[in-house]
């Protein structure tokens, strides 16, 4: 063979599996992969129309999507000071909201509950716990037959920036 002639396996060398060729088009692969996952996660949608929910619900949607961006925008597990924050935003919220809808002789209370202690025993072990929960009492106009009980965590895993 002279220097002129290449074999027909050796035309295409570049695409054979060797260390540069394989990095290379995983690159092209991956990254895009990527770059779509983390413009997926670190940038939420817009907020929702409000005009047809508002209007029938009296819900407004803007302010609900910014409430819940402002709750999850960092990690906060229990017992964190971020936490914390997010207790005070939402205490500040059903203050704001208590003001904004309390008409109509209707009464609502906040029991901020940092009272409640419970020891759980576990063998040789006992496990302490310190409430941080928000009580809303909401009085109705008369009496009700029955009770009712709403209930959320707001605190989060340690990996993830929940609700």
């Amino acid at each position: 063979m002279s220097k002129d002639q290449t074999c027909s396996s050796c035309k295409f060398r570049f695409a054979q599996f060797r260390p540069f060729p394989v990095t290379l088009v995983s690159l092209i692969l991956y990254i895009p992969l990527i770059a779509v996952i983390l413009w997926i996660h670190y940038l939420p949608p817009k907020a929702p129309s409000t005009s047809s929910v508002e209007k029938s619900l009296g819900i407004n949607l803007t302010e609900t999507w910014h409430n819940l961006g402002a709750i999850t925008n960092q990690y906060h597990p229990y017992n964190s000071r971020a936490n914390d924050h997010v207790r005070q935003f939402l205490l500040d919220e059903i203050k704001t909201i208590i003001d904004r809808n309390g008409v109509g002789g209707i009464r609502a209370e906040i029991i901020n509950d940092r009272e409640t202690n419970v020891i759980f025993p576990q063998g040789r072990l006992s496990i302490y716990f310190e409430s941080l929960n928000i009580i809303v009492v909401v009085h109705g106009r008369e009496d009700l037959k029955g009770k009712v009980l709403v209930n959320a965590h707001f605190d989060s895993v340690s990996t993830a920036p929940g609700t």
